[in-house]
C-alpha cells in the first residue's frame, strides 16, 4: 500500500499558473523532464530503506515505525506502508478502483480537477506558489471519512466501484 502524505492546504482559489496534467505531458513525447519537476541533488537523498520502486518503506512492526513514517513524508511526501493487516482482496479493489479512473479519457478527469482551497478531486499540483517545484505524477485526492467532509461532486459518477 502506497500512503502519500500532505498535510498543506490552498490558501486562493485558483492555480497562479496553467496547470499541465503529468499523463498529458508523459504522452506528448517529450525527450526530458521539464526543469520544474527536477529537484535539487542536495534534496533527493535519503536515509531510508526504499522499496525496489524507489518508495520508502514503512514496516508497521517495526518499533520504529512513527519515525521513519514522519521521516518518509517529510522527504519524500510518500511511503510504502506494509505489514498494515488490510486483506489483498481490500488493496485490490481499491487499485482497480482507482485505475477505473485513472484510465478514463482526460476530458473526464477534468470534470472532477480540483481546485487550490481544498485539493479535493483529480489534480496534478500540490501549492499554490507560482513557480514552485512540481511532482512528477496526477492524484485523485477526496475524503472518505467522515462523511461531513465528502465533496460527492469530485466523486466520479459513472464509477459505481469508487464509491464502495
Amino acid at each position: 500500500m502506497v500512503v502519500v502524505c500532505n498535510n498543506s492546504m490552498g490558501v486562493g482559489v485558483e492555480w497562479p499558473e496553467p496547470v499541465e496534467r503529468v499523463q498529458k505531458l508523459a504522452e506528448s513525447g517529450i525527450q526530458h523532464l521539464p526543469q520544474r519537476y527536477i529537484r535539487p541533488p542536495q534534496d533527493r537523498s535519503s536515509s531510508l530503506s526504499l522499496s525496489p520502486t524507489g518508495v520508502p518503506v514503512v514496516d508497521l512492526s517495526a518499533g520504529n515505525s512513527m519515525k521513519v513514517m514522519q521521516s518518509a513524508c517529510r522527504e519524500w511526501g510518500v511511503f510504502q506502508l506494509v505489514n498494515h493487516g488490510i486483506p489483498d482482496t481490500v488493496l485490490s479493489s481499491a487499485m482497480n478502483a482507482s485505475r477505473g479512473f485513472f484510465d478514463l479519457p482526460m476530458s473526464e478527469k477534468q470534470l472532477y480537477a480540483n481546485d487550490p482551497l481544498t485539493y479535493e478531486g483529480y489534480g496534478s499540483r500540490v501549492g499554490v506558489q507560482k513557480g514552485i517545484l512540481l511532482d512528477w505524477g496526477d492524484y485523485f485526492f477526496h475524503h472518505v471519512r467522515p462523511l461531513s467532509h465528502q465533496k460527492q461532486h469530485k466523486w466520479p459518477a459513472n464509477l459505481p466501484h469508487f464509491r464502495s
